[in-house]
C-alpha cells in the first residue's frame, strides 16, 4: 500500500534540526531546490492505494538511495547512518524518532520501481531543468564510458566449473534429487592428470550435463535458469569463451578502450548538455560499439522536447549513418574524422561530390578513380597565388593533388567536417570522472544490465542535482551582481 509522507514534522525536530543542520549544506539545498513531489509521482504507479499494509513514503526511499549515491554507501551502511546522522534524517526527511526502513526494503524498493520508472524519475530531473532555464539548449556532448562488472574474471576452466556448479543449483531449485545426483556425477574439480587431459575432461563433463540438463521440461525453468542454460551452450559451442568470463553476471562482456585497453563489463552511453547537465543515458555491453546508440539516445533526447544546434564528439560517433541523422534533425556535426587521409577533410565537396573547394575557396578542375576512392586535381595557376601553399603543398609540387576514400566521401557529401576546440568536448570526461571517482560508478553494483543501468541513473540523478544548485546559484549571484551595477 502506497505510503505519505508526513510534510508537517513536530516542534522537537524542527528545533534540533534549526540548531545543529546546517542550512547552507548542499543536501538541504538540494531538498529545497528539487521538486520531490514529481519525482514521487512517477513511482505512484508502483503500489496500491486502497489495499495492504502502508509502506515507507516513496519521497522518503528515493532520498535513502539518493544519499547511498551521494554518500558512496552500501545499502546496509546508509540506514546506519541515518540512524545517528541527524543531517541525513533531516536530508531524508524522517523525524528523530521516527522508524527507519532496513537495508532490505531498499532492495524491495529498487526492484519494484525497476530501470523504467528509474529513468522516468532521471528524465523529469531533467525535465525540472529545463523549466527553470538552466539547460543550454544549443550545444551537446556525447560520449562513452566503461563499467567494470562485478565479478571476479574466471579462465576457460574456471568458467566451465561455475557454470555446471550454478546449473546444478538451478535444477536443485526444480527436483532436488535429481539436482543431488547430478552433483554426484559432475561437481567437483579434476586433478592428477596432465594439463591437456584435464581441459578435455572438463568439456566432456559439461557437455553430457548439458545433455541431462536439456532432459528437464522447459517450462520448469525459471527466466534465470533458461538464460544460465543458454549461455553456458553458448560457451561450450566455442562462441562465448571470447566475449563471457562469468555466469554471474550473464550480460557483462569483454571490450577494449583505446585508452585502458581490455576490461570485463558495461559502457555507458550519455548526451551532456553544453549547461553540464546529463540528458540522456544508456548502458550496452562491453563488446558493444557506443558509435551505434547515437541515434537511440537522440531519440531520448526527443521525448524529452530537447533541441540543440551542435553536437559534440570523438572520433567513434564518425559515420555516414551518424552524420546523416544529424544533418536530418538540424543538428551541426563537430565530430572529428577516423579516417587514415585525414587531409582531405580539409577540403569540402560542392554539389553532389563531382568537386573539391579548399580552404581558400578553390575548386578542383577534374579527378581520376583510384584503387578505393579518387585523385582530385586543382589548377596549377591557382595553387601558385595561394598563400598557404607553402604549408598545402608537398615538395615539389606544383599543383594540389588529394586522394578521398570512398567511405572519406560519403562523409563529406553528408555533412560539412567541423573543426572545433575540443576542450568543449572534454566536458563530459569530467562528468565521467566525478561519477567514478565521487560516486563509485567504476565498477557495477549489481549484476545484469537493467540493475546496472538503474546504478547509472541513480548516479547521475545526483550529479544533476548537484549541478542544479550550482547553476542556480550562478544565476542569483549574477542577478545581484547586475542589481549592484
Amino acid at each position: 500500500m502506497l505510503g505519505k509522507e508526513e510534510k508537517r514534522g513536530n516542534l522537537w525536530d524542527s528545533y534540533l534540526q534549526g540548531l545543529l543542520v546546517p542550512r547552507d549544506h548542499i543536501l538541504m539545498k538540494i531538498k529545497e531546490v528539487v521538486d520531490w513531489d514529481s519525482l514521487e509521482k512517477e513511482a505512484e504507479g508502483c503500489y496500491c492505494k486502497g489495499w495492504g499494509r502502508p509502506g515507507y513514503p516513496i519521497g522518503v526511499m528515493l532520498r535513502i538511495l539518493f544519499l547511498e549515491y551521494w554518500a558512496n554507501l552500501s545499502d546496509v551502511k546508509v540506514v546506519e547512518e541515518i540512524r545517528y546522522n541527524l543531517l541525513y534524517r533531516a536530508f531524508v526527511g524522517i523525524g528523530i524518532q521516527e522508524d527507519i526502513p532496513d537495508d532490505t526494503s531498499l532492495v524491495v524498493f529498487r526492484k519494484r520501481l525497476g530501470e523504467e520508472i528509474f529513468e522516468r524519475i532521471f528524465e523529469k530531473l531533467v525535465e525540472q531543468c529545463r523549466e527553470k532555464g538552466l539547460l543550454d539548449g544549443k550545444k551537446k556532448i556525447v560520449d562513452g564510458s566503461k563499467v567494470e562488472a562485478n565479478v571476479a574474471i574466471k579462465s576457460s576452466l574456471g568458467l566451465l566449473r561455475q557454470g555446471r556448479r550454478l546449473l546444478i543449483k538451478e535444477v536443485k531449485k526444480i527436483d532436488e534429487e535429481r539436482g543431488k545426483e547430478l552433483e554426484r556425477k559432475y561437481g567437483g574439480e579434476i586433478s592428477g592428470i596432465k594439463e591437456e587431459a584435464v581441459v578435455k575432461e572438463e568439456v566432456e563433463r559439461s557437455e553430457r550435463l548439458l545433455e541431462e540438463v536439456e532432459e528437464i521440461e522447459e517450462s520448469k525453468w525459471s527466466e534465470g535458469g533458461k538464460k544460465l542454460k543458454e549461455a553456458f551452450r553458448w560457451v561450450l559451442k566455442g562462441e562465448g569463451g571470447r566475449l563471457l568470463s562469468s555466469f554471474i553476471d550473464l550480460d557483462a562482456r569483454w571490450g577494449r578502450t583505446k585508452k585502458e585497453g581490455k576490461f570485463y563489463g558495461y559502457k555507458i552511453c550519455g548526451i551532456m548538455d553544453g549547461s553540464g547537465i546529463v540528458t540522456s543515458l544508456e548502458v550496452i555491453g562491453g563488446n558493444e560499439h557506443e558509435g551505434v546508440r547515437l541515434k537511440e539516445l537522440l531519440k531520448k533526447e526527443d521525448r524529452k522536447k530537447l533541441e540543440g544546434e551542435e553536437l559534440y564528439g570523438d572520433k567513434a560517433y564518425d559515420s555516414v549513418g551518424n552524420r546523416r541523422e544529424l544533418k536530418k534533425r538540424g543538428l551541426k556535426a563537430i565530430i572529428p574524422p577516423r579516417y587514415e587521409n585525414k587531409q582531405a577533410f580539409r577540403f569540402q565537396y560542392e554539389g553532389k561530390g563531382k568537386r573539391l573547394l579548399c580552404e581558400r575557396g578553390k575548386k578542383s578542375i577534374g579527378s581520376f578513380k583510384g584503387k578505393k576512392g579518387r585523385f582530385y586535381y586543382f589548377s596549377e595557376k591557382d595553387c601558385k597565388k595561394c598563400e598557404k601553399k607553402g604549408n598545402c603543398l608537398s615538395p615539389g609540387q606544383r599543383r594540389k593533388v588529394i586522394y578521398v576514400s570512398d567511405k572519406a566521401r560519403e562523409i563529406m557529401i553528408e555533412g560539412r567536417i567541423e573543426r572545433k576546440d575540443s576542450k568543449f568536448r572534454q566536458g563530459i570526461e569530467r562528468k565521467w570522472g566525478e561519477a567514478k571517482v565521487w560516486h563509485r560508478l567504476f565498477r557495477a553494483r549489481y549484476w545484469g544490465k537493467g540493475k546496472v543501468f538503474i546504478q547509472v541513473l541513480i548516479t547521475f540523478l545526483v550529479i544533476n542535482a548537484k549541478k542544479m544548485v550550482r547553476l542556480m546559484e550562478k544565476r542569483i549571484k549574477k542577478k545581484e551582481v547586475m542589481a549592484t551595477a
